[in-house]
């Protein structure tokens, strides 16, 4: 069956639809090299090479001559094209083979997301731990008072005042040793009991016996309020900071002095301005804001007593000046 000039039509019609892609993928493909910097790989065709299109031949008629079949004339086959090489070597780094990735540095499993809340206030330990600690030892040294006072009849005032410093001493060396081994508020505790209990037992040598004069035991009980500041740094513990304090402010309380006029005022506000600074520079380290408000007023009540009982017109401007 011979083809008819319909066919013809659309075969040419295809044939310049295939030119049109054709020609738009070889634009792309310059493009591409372009922007690559690739050596053009395909030669861009002229107006005159390209293929244009044949008007078809008319039909041959049928004769009795038979004619024969043409042989397709075979294409040269086209060489190989060598592959683009790109411009830019890769760096030897990229080359190099990446490491295998050691156990070590694997990352740790997540976390879970939810972890067990714990309670913010534990009252057991509060009850069963610091509440009867501190009961037993203000019951302690409730017990040492009243045992000094019965002590008179039997033991000399130096044998219970030995006696008074050695337990006190004790419980201030069975504190540094349990530091680490128990409770913080454990260690606290048993301090500031053997604190207590070497200033009661200064209070009595000097104050009740008199056998320690007054400059001794005030120097004595100004020894037991730095060791309790001290402590308290060492420990990290604002109780026993709070307890020397109040202990540092009592000792021209309890140790009270017969002497009156300049012999007083100087020795007095010297002791508490030295107190003021030790204190204040250790809450400024430890950023202990309560102690400031506790030695202010402290300060006060103690400056108000004294113009109030030992103050004399002959001292204002040594009284002002501190």
């Amino acid at each position: 069956m011979m083809p008819t000039q319909e066919n013809w039509q659309e075969v040419m019609k295809r044939l310049e639809a295939v030119e049109k892609l054709t020609m738009e993928l070889l634009q792309r493909v310059q493009r591409l090299e372009l922007q690559l910097s690739i050596k053009p790989a395909v030669r861009e065709l002229t107006p005159t090479e390209a293929i244009k299109p044949t008007e078809p031949k008319a039909p041959v008629k049928a004769t009795g001559v038979s004619a024969k079949p043409q042989e397709p004339k075979k294409l040269s086959p086209i060489p190989p094209t060598e592959e683009p090489k790109p411009s830019v070597k890769p760096s030897p780094e990229l080359e190099r083979p990446l490491p295998p990735e050691s156990p070590a540095e694997k990352l740790p499993p997540p976390e879970p997301q939810f972890k067990p809340s714990r309670p913010t206030f534990e009252w057991e330990i509060l009850l069963g731990g610091k509440f009867a600690l501190w009961v037993g030892a203000i019951l302690v040294l409730l017990a040492a008072s009243f045992g000094i006072a019965y002590g008179w009849q039997f033991l000399g005032p130096i044998g219970r005042v030995l006696i008074g410093v050695m337990v006190g001493l004790t419980f201030v060396v069975v504190g540094e040793f349990a530091k680490g081994r128990t409770a913080k508020w454990f260690v606290e505790g048993v301090t500031a009991l053997g604190l207590a209990l070497l200033y009661l037992t200064i209070w009595a040598a000097a104050m009740r016996y008199r056998i320690v004069d007054f400059p001794i035991a005030f120097s004595v009980m100004s020894l037991v309020t730095a060791f309790g500041v001290i402590a308290s740094v060492r420990h990290d513990a604002l109780s026993l900071i709070l307890f020397a304090t109040i202990g540092g402010f009592l000792t021209p309380v309890l140790l009270r002095t017969e002497t009156t006029g300049a012999n007083q005022v100087l020795p007095f506000f010297g002791y508490i301005t030295i107190l003021n600074v030790g204190i204040l520079a250790t809450a400024a380290h430890r950023r202990w804001q309560v102690v400031n408000f506790v030695a202010f007023f402290a300060t006060l009540l103690i400056s108000c007593g004294w113009a109030l009982f030992n103050y004399e017109p002959a001292l204002r401007w040594q009284t002002f000046a501190f």
